[in-house]
């Protein structure tokens, strides 16, 4: 990519990646609460809910927003066309899901699942009215008026999910929390982006955007099931005490695997769309993407899945031990599927939306029988089944996009070769500092998570600036350059009041 574009795609990461970073913690507080003040069952019951609500989010405006990024040549007609369609298809799923939400509390068992799905389905129409926004400001890749809305819909998570379990609402804290905040993302999205849709809805600008709509919209509601398979089969074969195990254990491993995955597909598709046509640039874009990534989730999902224990006993108490040993096997899934994040962004920017849709059939074709028989092991046995699917597919999307670009294989692999070795040596001090403390120290778990980490971050730090790692040199000076400049842009807007000087009366 060119050195301008290369500037405004890590900026923009870095705004999508602080706010996703804020949003990340905002949520774990969040879900600390509640576990505190919830049961495993009440978690269950929102990881049933969720099968449905998750395939009508993705299903969405039938993938018309990435159409509209992807385009070239878009006009007004265009995002309006867009925003009404959007609107109708979210009231349409919205009935739907009204209408089928008894259905469903029949097939878990579980008669709270249906009046909960009913209330959840008001995400469709909320969520549909700042769609169009979200496409406009990435276009634009505005990342920083996107970090202001999704950091203020996290906020509003929060403070909501807090009062609500504390004043007793149980199960419904995060019902109540969830639509809070979708919604004050949406107004915020309103405000920051400034555009409003017109009275205008045109036959000839769905046309232009339905081919790839919906292409994507397919692989989205495949993914979407795919994704939540794993609850769709637990709620259905285990008790609703194990899907809450397995929620927690999913939530805290997806919740920072969603957060890069957003981060990567909102800064490179865009990106990647404008180079489409320029193999060259996009390899070079892909592989840095590639080398960004693997030096962020080798060594927080190699950390996360050895300090577990202490997470979980810590944060969310003894009653949740049951949910460590997935956590630790999700670790596993959650990399791969982040490693996996920058193949989407170059099927859709050479237009090849079709290649995704194909994928994730191939992929839930192979996960059903898995996840049939891995659900006898119980939850540990479903996370090992997610992981080990997880890795074929990597194989295959990979191979694939390695052809379509005309990548070679040797260069993906050393790019990756840094956040290897550092994760390993990492891993190595981390394991062994955790196992000398837990056997002969009598550190509490506050104090031995603190220095896990800190220990973790120091020695993967220092390894890569011993390998001279270009990225991270890259990054920590693009970051600075964004700080600074936006510090000065400050600076400027804040009013100087100088001293006059006293005026002389002969």
């Amino acid at each position: 990519m060119g050195s301008d574009l290369t500037k405004s795609v890590v900026r923009g990461g870095a705004w999508i990646g602080t706010s996703q970073i804020f949003h990340q913690v905002l949520r774990f507080v969040a879900m600390t609460i509640l576990a505190r003040l919830l049961f495993p069952d009440d978690f269950g019951v929102i990881a049933m809910a969720t099968v449905i609500t998750s395939a009508g989010l993705n299903l969405g405006n039938m993938g018309f927003n990435q159409a509209l990024i992807q385009r070239k040549e878009v006009t007004p007609g265009h995002f309006s066309t867009t925003f009404w369609t959007a609107l109708a298809i979210g009231i349409i799923l919205c009935v739907i899901t009204v209408a089928i939400s008894p259905l469903v509390a029949i097939f878990f068992n579980n008669a709270l699942v249906g009046p909960i799905l009913a209330v959840l389905s008001l995400t469709f129409i909320i969520d549909s009215l700042g769609s169009v926004h979200v496409a406009i400001l990435t276009k634009k890749l505005e990342f920083s008026k996107l970090a202001i809305a999704r950091i203020g819909g996290g906020i509003v998570y929060l403070t909501i999910a807090a009062i609500t379990a504390l004043t007793g609402f149980g199960v419904w804290s995060i019902v109540i929390a969830e639509l809070s905040s979708v919604a004050a993302t949406v107004v915020l999205l309103w405000v920051v982006s400034r555009w409003h849709p017109s009275f205008v809805y045109s036959i000839q600008c769905l046309k232009d955007l339905w081919k790839f709509g919906l292409n994507l919209t397919g692989a989205r509601l495949v993914a979407s099931l795919h994704m939540r398979l794993d609850y769709l089969i637990i709620g259905r074969f285990l008790t609703p005490a194990s899907a809450g195990f397995y929620y927690l254990a999913y939530r805290t491993i997806g919740m920072p695997r969603e957060r890069l995955e957003a981060m990567v597909t909102s800064v490179t598709f865009p990106a990647f769309s404008i180079i489409q046509d320029e193999n060259e640039q996009l390899r070079r874009g892909f592989l840095k993407s590639v080398a960004l990534v693997s030096i962020i989730v080798f060594p927080l999902y190699a950390g996360l899945a050895i300090i577990a224990p202490e997470l979980v006993k810590l944060f969310f108490g003894d009653k949740w031990i049951m949910s460590i040993t997935p956590i630790q096997v999700l670790c596993i899934w959650a990399c791969v599927r982040n490693l996996t994040a920058p193949n989407d962004p170059v099927f859709m920017s050479k237009g090849r939306a079709d290649i995704a849709l194909k994928t994730i059939i191939i992929d839930l074709i192979i996960l059903v029988p898995c996840l049939l028989i891995a659900v006898t092991q119980g939850i540990t046995g479903v996370a090992i089944a997610m992981s080990s699917v997880a890795g074929i597919m990597w194989v295959v999307r990979q191979a694939i996009t390695n052809r379509l670009i005309g990548l070679k294989i040797r260069d993906y692999i050393v790019t990756m070769r840094p956040a290897v070795f550092g994760t390993i040596v990492m891993s190595t001090f981390l394991f062994t500092f955790r196992y000398v403390a837990t056997r002969l120290l009598t550190m509490p778990d506050v104090a031995l998570l603190i220095s896990c980490v800190l220990l973790a971050v120091s020695v993967y730090f220092i390894t890569l600036k011993a390998l001279k790692t270009q990225v991270l040199d890259e990054i920590v000076s693009l970051i600075i350059d964004m700080v600074r400049s936006y510090a000065r842009a400050i600076i400027i807007k804040i009013p100087m009041h100088t001293k006059k000087n006293p005026r002389i009366v002969d």
